[in-house]
């Protein structure tokens, strides 16, 4: 795919509330609803795999596990057994799911930033290799994602797991490949089907401010 080049690398909408991830209403019923994804643009993703629906059911609980702002913590801690906040928090989604299996992972965004050292030395690389140990099913991109450059973002989107929502962001470099995201997604959870939408303010610069610009 080309893109024209920008004059500016990301261009976001203003929005008035910082909300990262919107949930649109969710329907019960079972029938010929398409795949499990259906993201609205020609982007392969793959999402979460849930039971298929059980057509004899009255109701269906759906359970999120929804974290945001992992700013690069995953540095093992010597107070914890050396143990990674990343592992502990995979490790809550698992007993989750095995409670539930209609669960959906998702994630907030703000992935970069703040919390390793390893991060600072490595330009964002460590952080955007890690990306993949998060199976999250929906994300959204932060405005902490875009702090470093032009490129930690299109890697990340490229290597992280699932849907990533970038409603209000639009890609008009050349690099290619771009960004691996889409406006919106709906995801079929078993009998349910729920649509997922996200917004990103503007990124932040250095001195913690909205940043407007180049």
């Amino acid at each position: 795919m080309t893109y024209r080049k920008p004059q500016r690398v990301f261009r976001a909408m203003p929005i008035a509330c910082r909300l990262a991830l919107l949930f649109a209403v969710a329907s019960l019923g079972c029938g010929d609803n398409g795949s499990p994804i259906d993201a609205g643009e020609s982007v392969d993703m793959d999402g979460g795999t849930w039971p298929a629906c059980d057509s004899g059911a009255t109701t269906q609980v759906v359970t999120f596990v929804h974290v945001n702002d992992l700013h690069a913590h995953y540095s093992p801690i010597p107070a914890d057994d050396n143990e990674s906040p990343y592992s502990r928090i995979v490790g809550y989604y698992n007993e989750v799911v095995r409670e539930n299996p209609y669960t959906v992972f998702t994630s907030g965004g703000d992935f970069y930033e703040k919390g390793s050292i390893a991060e600072v030395l490595s330009s964002a690389a460590s952080t955007t290799a890690l990306a993949p140990s998060m199976p999250f099913d929906v994300q959204v991109l932060g405005n902490h994602d875009f702090g470093w450059n032009a490129t930690a973002p299109r890697q990340f989107t490229q290597k992280a797991h699932g849907v990533i929502l970038a409603s209000n962001v639009k890609y008009v470099g050349t690099a290619s490949p771009g960004l691996r995201t889409v406006d919106y997604a709906e995801l079929e959870v078993g009998c349910v089907r729920i649509g997922v939408f996200g917004m990103v303010p503007y990124p932040w610069n250095e001195r913690g401010e909205d940043y407007v610009g180049q």
